[in-house]
């Protein structure tokens, strides 16, 4: 196929549009999907996993012995991260 004369490059911009049609299309499915899995209370993304630096920063925590300046410094554990580790 001759892409430089009129018909080929018109050929070519509607298969772009075609491609781009289902790219969308594809976005949509998957959106829709995890909003549905959101409603049924599906949890998505990556799954938490536990380490030992984790789970050495909520021992400290629950033995009220650490601050979070000294659980932050020796574990490299941020205050935020180990709060969501606590409400889970």
């Amino acid at each position: 196929m001759n892409t430089q004369d009129g018909s080929g490059h018109i050929f070519l911009e509607h298969v772009k549009a075609l491609l781009d049609f289902q790219g969308d299309l594809s976005s949509e499915h998957t959106k829709r999907g995890m909003d549905e899995a959101k409603e049924k209370g599906t949890k998505l993304g990556r799954p938490r996993k536990l380490d030992g630096n984790v789970m050495k920063a909520l021992q400290m925590y629950e033995s009220k012995e650490y601050s979070l300046a000294q659980i932050r410094e020796e574990t490299g554990i941020s205050k935020t991260t180990l709060y969501r580790y606590l409400g889970s």
